[in-house]
């Protein structure tokens, strides 16, 4: 019987373990100024993927006292809320999640 139990226990560990490794993924649709529109996934709390006229940008977490901010080279994304600003070569822009 204590064989059963404990092979029970560790097929719950087991799985508890496995679901603690994958990755967390969310993904927001973000409308900005000039009818612009960025497809954003997050991945972990550590790297935002953009998509936006064609183009795929990858940016990772970076310290921010408010809110969260994500950088690049000549890249700026920061959220809090509903609200984002999107920062580039272009200019800045003002967003807002769909």
């Amino acid at each position: 019987m204590l064989k059963v139990y404990c092979s029970i226990l560790l097929f719950l560990v087991a799985g508890f373990l496995s679901a603690c490794n994958q990755d967390v993924v969310t993904k927001a649709t973000y409308a900005c100024a000039g009818n612009m529109l960025l497809e954003t996934t997050f991945t972990n709390g550590k790297t935002l993927e953009i998509q936006t006229e064609g183009e795929i940008l990858l940016l990772t977490r970076a310290e921010s006292a408010s809110g969260a901010k994500y950088e690049a080279e000549g890249l700026e994304f920061w959220s809090k809320g509903k609200d984002a600003t999107f920062k580039s070569k272009a200019g800045t822009t003002n967003c807002q999640r769909r």
